[in-house]
């Protein structure tokens, strides 16, 4: 069985690790592009002893059918034709869907709405994670680092509302405020699970 609290901790140090590959390619020190981050957290889980298999941009049917559900019609933010970045499998059966944001925030709550649809779509999907890297620069106004903390709490609260909402458990694992030059990011990941 895969812990999902190990897998939560793996992502995250993935995502920290293609940050910086990504800074140490480009001199930039934000948020890498999102395919960087994927194969990031992909590398990071699949090392895990407990994780066999992570398949990328893998088909919303074809694992919700592995995972021994059916799509029946399809639910809001699951499309048929759609993909999960990240698949992780156990024996020989999906477990668990990753989903990953670099950029494009904005989306982070059709991310959450997707796993808890994946989760409600299969009985084998026994949990779910969006995990994301928030960067922002120094501002006039306020600093980056404050930017970062009160955007990322929005976020959390907005994911917890949502996913309390379809009746299934949520946590958040926190990520420090890194700094530099008046700028800030963080790595954090939402977990999502059926309850008990």
């Amino acid at each position: 069985m895969i812990n999902v609290e190990e897998v939560a901790a793996a992502a995250k140090r993935g995502l920290v690790t293609a940050r910086g590959t990504y800074e140490s390619w480009s001199g930039w020190w934000g948020s890498p592009p999102e395919y960087v981050g994927t194969m990031g957290v992909a590398k990071a889980v699949h090392r895990l002893e407990s994780v066999r298999w992570v398949t990328l941009e893998h088909n919303v049917r074809d694992a919700l059918r592995e995972a021994r559900g059916g799509m029946g019609r399809p639910a809001e933010n699951l499309s048929k034709k759609g993909r999960f970045d990240i698949v992780v499998w156990g024996t020989e059966k999906p477990q668990g869907v990753i989903e990953v944001k670099t950029r494009g925030y904005s989306t982070l709550g059709r991310d959450v709405a997707r796993v808890c649809n994946a989760i409600e779509n299969a009985k084998g999907i026994r949990w779910g994670l969006v995990a994301y890297l928030y960067a922002w620069g120094d501002g006039e106004i306020k600093e980056g680092k404050d930017r970062v903390s009160s955007r990322v709490e929005g976020i959390a609260d907005r994911a917890q509302q949502l996913v309390h909402r379809r009746g299934m458990h949520f946590e958040r694992h926190w990520g420090r405020p890194r700094v530099r030059n008046g700028g800030a990011w963080t790595v954090e990941v939402l977990e999502i699970r059926r309850r008990a």
